[in-house]
């Protein structure tokens, strides 16, 4: 306030609340601030097939929705069981498993391990909300390891999902299986 050359007061009474007045000075000239928009996002399309895989169905039904207004198909599991069904379905190609790191019956590794198994070329992000040890002992902070750490933005995701895609097959498949 004192550096603008305005003040304040405070009037304060039991069970009658609290007053704040500010006082600034008055300015006679308008400034002119020049309004900025911010510059749209170019987005390319998108195109590819996920096999996302989360328990959580709030999660789950974000996600879904931004991959899928991102141009991305979309397969969705809520179990690693449903997920290896969907796969051994499935007669497309699935360019990239988005999986949840921690799930009732097996991890997001392991079911990693027995997808990769049969679709060598399958790419893989997990996503966690844990940090630190756990996801150490679980082999996620390894290197070529593509980790998408809970919370994270829309943004984020995608970037997430081109990175993989980007990558070389048969490194982010080696990287992956360890």
């Amino acid at each position: 306030m004192k550096q603008s050359g305005g003040y304040i007061t405070v009037d304060s009474g039991l069970a009658v609340g609290t007053t704040f007045r500010i006082y600034l000075p008055r300015v006679d000239e308008r400034e002119e601030v020049p309004i900025l928009k911010p510059a749209p996002i170019a987005r390319a399309a998108c195109s590819g097939t996920i096999l996302l895989v989360e328990d959580d169905v709030a999660v789950r039904s974000l996600v879904e929705a931004i991959l899928s207004s991102r141009g991305y198909h979309v397969l969705v599991a809520d179990t690693p069981a449903h997920a290896i069904a969907l796969c051994c379905s499935s007669t497309q190609p699935i360019d990239v498993l988005l999986t949840d790191v921690v799930m009732p019956e097996t991890s997001g590794p392991e079911l990693a391990k027995q997808l990769l198994a049969s679709r060598p070329t399958l790419r893989v992000v997990y996503m966690s909300g844990y940090a630190g040890d756990f996801l150490a002992h679980e082999g996620l902070n390894a290197e070529g390891v593509t980790l998408l750490q809970k919370p994270f933005s829309a943004t984020a995701l995608e970037e997430k999902i081109r990175l993989v895609l980007s990558q070389n097959v048969a490194a982010q498949a080696q990287s992956s299986s360890k």
